[in-house]
């Protein structure tokens, strides 16, 4: 489903922040409006725990990285492996949620065997997966000087990157997780700015494992209508999961308000493109689905800073978003994700902040966790 943040996902849902909002008891937690997993498209509780979990991998991945780049590798074992425990410790008993949550802790557990044999001066293992193979190659080569194989490039799994059934979903995020792991950078955030794609194996062996190249700051009119997922870590930070599906007699042809912020920014750059976007927000805002059209704007310019490097200006228009709707009911775990996204902006942009930020998304993350339901009630 569509499902944009921000935009009631079950009729007569009223969002948080507005008159009649039923606000979460704890920021982060599950709402006490929520009438049960459908309220967020999903089949049981432990399909939205799974959705809660990713994002709390993703975070306790960051944290790890954040003492790598810091050439604590001892550290950033110790993260990696309390990171996997506290994911595979959390109880999924249905197939589909249990893949996804084995997949995630699998890939941080890898992850604290390579920055163990880091710390203690031994050659990384070799993982079985063609591209972690290469990240451990490549680390090994950093800390002895000497050069590396990339091997020949990886194949490219053909996978369906949508599916409008809730149960459907659920069994291809399990599907994108697991070929996600492969590609999961161990060391460092280089985790693309979008949807994850199995082509990101091509891209990392391209790139022999090293940092991602910047690009030019352009946000086009068809960015900027681009619909947003309910879950701004998969649409707009690389974690993986399904497309969002356009529901019938939603468009997404860009409206005039959306090509003239495609223009505004053109002419501001990326260090006026918050400014520019403030500028074109009323528009936006008066017109129909303005929330869904709005996050779905605010997303793409967050990728386009991202994209060029321009982390800092990036990470302001995340700390927008949890200012302004910080513990959105309608999205899963919403304050853990738009603090997990601001962190890893922070963290990309050497900000002292960045792994105080991150732990507040765990904070964020477990409260939500801890709000829902024992077991998997549908």
């Amino acid at each position: 489903m569509l499902a944009a943040c921000g935009s009631p996902a079950v009729p007569g849902a009223t969002p948080a922040g507005t008159p009649g909002a039923t606000p979460a008891a704890t920021p982060g937690a599950a709402p006490r409006a929520a009438p049960g997993p459908q309220f967020w498209h999903e089949t049981s509780w432990d399909a939205v725990r799974a959705r809660a979990l990713g994002h709390l991998a993703a975070q306790g991945r960051d944290l790890a990285r954040a003492r790598a780049l810091a050439g604590d590798h001892a550290g950033c074992a110790e993260r990696y492996a309390a990171a996997a425990a506290e994911v595979v410790g959390t109880p999924i008993s249905e197939p589909d949620p249990r893949r996804i949550r084995d997949a995630f802790a699998a890939a941080l557990t890898r992850d604290a065997q390579l920055c163990a044999a880091l710390a203690e001066g031994r050659h990384p293992p070799a993982p079985p997966t063609p591209v972690a193979a290469l990240y451990a190659r490549a680390a090994a080569a950093r800390r002895t000087g000497l050069a590396f194989s990339t091997g020949a490039p990886p194949p490219i799994l053909d996978l369906p990157r949508a599916a409008g059934d809730p149960a459907a979903r659920t069994a291809l995020r399990a599907t994108l997780t697991e070929a996600w792991a492969d590609t999961a950078d161990p060391l460092a955030p280089t985790d693309p700015w979008d949807y994850w794609e199995p082509a990101e194996a091509l891209r990392v062996h391209a790139r022999a494992a090293g940092p991602r190249a910047s690009e030019p700051f352009v946000v086009s009119a068809a960015d900027l209508a681009t619909p947003p997922t309910g879950d701004t870590y998969v649409d707009s930070a690389g974690l993986p999961g399904p497309r969002a599906v356009v529901p019938a007699g939603v468009t997404t042809t860009p409206s005039p308000p959306l090509n003239a912020l495609a223009r505004a920014l053109a002419m501001a750059g990326p260090t006026r493109a918050i400014p520019a976007l403030n500028q074109v927000r009323r528009s936006i805002a008066d017109g129909p689905d303005s929330d869904r059209v709005q996050r779905g704007a605010e997303g793409a310019v967050l990728r386009g800073l991202a994209r060029a490097g321009f982390y800092s200006v990036a990470a302001a228009v995340a700390h927008r978003w949890r200012v302004e709707t910080p513990f959105d009911r309608d999205c899963i775990d919403r304050a853990g994700v738009v603090l997990g996204i601001e962190g890893r902006l922070l963290l990309l942009a050497d900000d002292p902040s960045a792994e105080s930020v991150l732990e507040d998304a765990q904070a964020a993350s477990r409260a939500f966790l801890a709000g829902l339901p024992a077991g998997a009630e549908r």
